[in-house]
């Protein structure tokens, strides 16, 4: 920060070193950066940390124009760094329920996603509101469904606090027959971040503001052909209620997770998670099931892994409360024997 007080004070919460200028900050021996400055200075600032050779993680929007993110892009590629939007709501656990649940068809053919994301914007603020919130839903419409395209419609509005657009409604048809409509708005007195997605079997709800963040709804409108006195067909419709879920989801931060995402993407390691149930993340490690009590399991397993420089391992237990994992003889031992199943064979290859 240009001002040394100001970054002073942060960088004593988080033990971190300060720097009075960008050029200070990228002759570091760093090897990533996160850029969080106003979203008008993102190209420039990310060019030059890609070009000194840094890792970056931009917020969103990763740029204000559509050329400059492509050659941020490839200044990337040409310098073999990873250049990372912070698409945050990729990483959010109702998000990636959503895309287990449109994968698995558990909604049937999915009709529709209606997005509302509005708010009480600050007056003179530079962003263009598509480029500041609808990057959101467009990133997860994206995620879900893809974005391929037949037909677009665009309305929006400005307003005279703010220099660039105020308002927007956006629609989309995409290939495959999905109808999108995505509502932003720096003029709305309340807060909404609302993705509702429409499908033949069920419906969801995913509500950002809310405790509950994801709601599944068990129902829909259903057609039936009734046969009248006069034999003519007659098609009615009629309402499918069923039941409202609310599925469990993990408690996990986004931005850590996708924190983790990054780092992972620029580490020059390579992480193998081994275990007997596959646990619920991996954060992109690739996963063995084994029995780690099995030692002839642990060495063919060990066989098949070149070059393990660490080794990480996180005793578990599986005894009603919590000190019996620590203190009781028994599970010490097998712990102990777990580890050395893994353990010695990895040191003899190694």
């Amino acid at each position: 920060d240009r001002d040394v007080a100001a970054s002073e004070s942060v960088a004593r919460l988080c033990g971190a070193r300060t720097a009075s200028s960008l050029e200070d900050a990228v002759d570091r021996d760093v090897a990533a950066v996160l850029v969080a400055t106003p979203s008008e200075t993102h190209y420039e600032v990310t060019r030059r940390c890609l070009e000194a050779g840094k890792h970056a993680f931009v917020e969103k929007p990763f740029t204000t124009d559509l050329e400059q993110a492509c050659a941020l892009l490839r200044v990337a590629e040409a310098n073999g760094l990873v250049c990372m939007v912070d698409h945050i709501f990729l990483y959010s656990e109702p998000v990636r329920k959503l895309k287990d649940m449109v994968d698995g068809g558990e909604f049937g053919q999915i009709v529709y996603v209606t997005c509302r994301r509005i708010n009480l914007g600050i007056p003179g603020y530079l962003t263009d509101v598509i480029w500041d919130l609808a990057v959101h839903d467009l990133s997860i419409i994206d995620h879900l469904f893809g974005l391929e395209i037949d037909g677009t419609r665009v309305s929006r509005m400005q307003h005279a606090r703010f220099p660039n657009t105020a308002m927007a409604n956006i629609t989309l048809d995409l290939v495959g027959g999905v109808h999108a409509h995505i509502a932003v708005s720096y003029l709305s007195p309340v807060k909404s971040r609302e993705v509702v997605i429409g499908g033949t079997d069920r419906m969801a709800v995913f509500d950002d503001t809310k405790r509950e963040k994801l709601l599944i709804y068990d129902q829909g409108v259903v057609f039936r052909s009734q046969l009248d006195a006069d034999g003519l067909r007659e098609q009615l419709a009629g309402y499918r209620y069923g039941e409202t879920s609310i599925p469990p989801l993990a408690r996990r931060r986004p931005l850590t997770v996708a924190l983790q995402h990054f780092a992972e993407s620029n580490s020059e390691c390579q992480v193998t998670a081994v275990s007997r149930r596959r646990p619920l993340e991996t954060f992109g490690a690739r996963f063995h099931s084994v029995d780690l009590a099995d030692p002839r399991a642990c060495a063919e397993l060990c066989e098949s892994l070149d070059g393990v420089t660490r080794l990480v391992y996180a005793a578990l237990h599986e005894k009603p409360g919590l000190m019996p994992g620590w203190v009781e003889r028994d599970q010490i031992e097998t712990n102990q024997r777990m580890f050395e199943n893994l353990f010695e064979p990895l040191a003899s290859s190694s």
